[in-house]
């Protein structure tokens, strides 16, 4: 397999670095085991005393923009040759780079980068 970055400054390089780093380090914090949860189970009820009810519709699934959604399309889009479009839209939002983005404001911005 063959990876080749080309970057335009310094400072894109030290961006892509920064975020790779970032990325490794969510990866570690992931792969963390959580305690195991105890399972507590209940008699189950009597089916022919218990009143049939219509099953609820589900929930809709919201789909909360995360930091990694917005590297993975940003990449896309460097690597499909709009970095000047990205660096405009940084600046629209008033931030030297991607992880400078607040939280808050990633949707938004996601938002901006499929219009790119």
């Amino acid at each position: 397999m063959l990876i080749k970055a080309e970057f335009n400054s310094y400072d894109e390089m030290i961006q892509f670095c920064y975020e790779m780093v970032s990325k490794e380090e969510s990866v570690a914090a992931a792969a963390k085991p959580e305690p195991p949860v105890p399972v507590v189970t209940a008699a189950a009820p009597d089916p022919a005393q218990t009143p049939k009810t219509p099953d609820p519709e589900p929930a809709p699934v919201v789909h909360t923009v995360t930091r990694q959604d917005v590297q993975t399309k940003a990449i896309a889009l460097m690597d499909a040759g709009k970095q000047a479009q990205l660096q405009e839209l940084l600046k629209k939002y008033g931030v030297p780079a991607l992880p400078s983005i607040p939280e808050d404001q990633l949707p938004a911005f996601m938002a901006d980068l499929e219009v790119i």
